[in-house]
């Protein structure tokens, strides 16, 4: 498996790399933690090449186990992938149109890199499901950079593009493990009202009042000193998937004293639960997502993806690193990105767009 490198955020360094490791027999796998590219420098590089590109900009990206906060990886997969840019993931109908003349036969592994900020990521999960079932590992992350004013992070080769995804059919073996490694820390909670990634009530109150004093009830000491913006980071929310017994967590992000905004959609009527973890949890949760992929690997692999959600080191700061460490292999196979949100099944149960996860993914490698 050839792999680059690149420390640097110019256009000319991109180029040049990309040069460097193309192959027409196979597939590059983008990942770049740098938004500072224009589409106007981009687009043209990214065109220039047959149908064989797909990555993401990231707010930070993971090479040979090591966290940077500038920079691009170019992997060279071994296999060229039927790759679709979906544009518009936030029209149901435009997504299923795209998707309905794939063929899927002998596809064992879907890459999935979409706009975390389009608002609307889940219509995308949603076709995906609708359309081929559980028949594959599906993975991936949410792109983009909250704090960025560049819109455009999808990678392929249509060039930079936004409120997009692109996708990649792979042939290719994988095995992955999701963990979360928060807990139920509230009762049972009920959206009485929503709008997309817009929760307004919860329990027939207001979003923000019932949020605050659900905490507080169980938290006194807060009372006096609550700040939504500190409280969140500590305190998710969760979706419940009765029935598997499966909590997906909603990052709340923003709040207007009424109204709770999170990263990913949250159904009206949906059931949920305020949500607590500490390092601890956090960092067993990727050991434990690291064993699942492990278990489930039976091919031979010197790639192994991980992607996590930044959201995470509102808990562990500085230590973040030792989230990697809890992947028990030489660290010089581990590649990926901290992103907004990560895309995977849970074994043959649900495909969902996560929050607060660590994904781990084994991918088959033959050269």
């Amino acid at each position: 498996m050839k792999h680059i490198f690149v420390n640097e955020t110019t256009s000319v360094s991109f180029e040049k790399a990309l040069d460097n490791i193309y192959d027409k027999n196979h597939t590059i796998l983008i990942l770049s933690c740098s938004n500072d590219y224009t589409k106007d420098q981009l687009d043209p590089v990214l065109q220039k090449y047959d149908n064989n590109i797909l990555g993401a900009i990231f707010p930070q990206i993971v090479y040979k186990g090591k966290i940077y906060t500038k920079g691009v990886i170019f992997i060279l997969l071994d296999e060229l992938i039927n790759i679709k840019t979906i544009p518009n993931i936030y029209d149901r109908s435009s997504i299923n149109n795209q998707l309905k003349n794939i063929n899927t036969q002998n596809i064992k592994s879907v890459f999935v890199f979409a706009d975390a900020l389009s608002k609307k990521i889940d219509i995308l999960t949603y076709c995906l499901y609708e359309n081929f079932g559980l028949f594959f590992n599906y993975f991936g992350a949410g792109a983009g950079n909250i704090n960025h004013k560049n819109p455009y992070c999808i990678i392929s080769n249509q060039g930079l593009c936004k409120q997009c995804a692109v996708i990649g059919f792979s042939k290719l073996k994988t095995s992955l493990g999701i963990k979360h490694g928060f807990n139920s820390y509230s009762t049972n909670l009920k959206v009485t009202k929503s709008s997309l990634n817009i929760i307004k009530e919860i329990n027939y109150n207001d979003a923000y009042e019932e949020y605050k004093n659900t905490i507080i009830a169980i938290q006194p000491k807060l009372k006096d000193n609550y700040d939504f913006n500190k409280i969140s980071k500590n305190y998710p929310i969760a979706i419940h998937k009765l029935h598997n017994n499966i909590y997906i967590i909603r990052d709340p992000i923003l709040t207007d004293n009424k109204t709770i905004t999170c990263i990913g959609n949250i159904d009206e009527n949906s059931t949920i639960s305020i949500m607590n973890g500490d390092k601890e949890d956090i960092l067993t949760a990727t050991k434990e997502a690291f064993i699942e992929a492990v278990e489930q690997c039976d091919f031979d692999t010197n790639l192994t993806l991980y992607f996590a959600g930044t959201s995470r080191l509102y808990l562990l700061e500085d230590s973040i690193g030792l989230d990697i460490d809890m992947i028990a292999e030489d660290k010089k196979y581990i590649m990926g990105a901290l992103c907004l949100g990560e895309i995977a099944n849970i074994r043959d149960t649900v495909l969902e767009f996560h929050n607060r996860a660590t994904v781990i993914v084994k991918v088959q490698t033959n050269e």
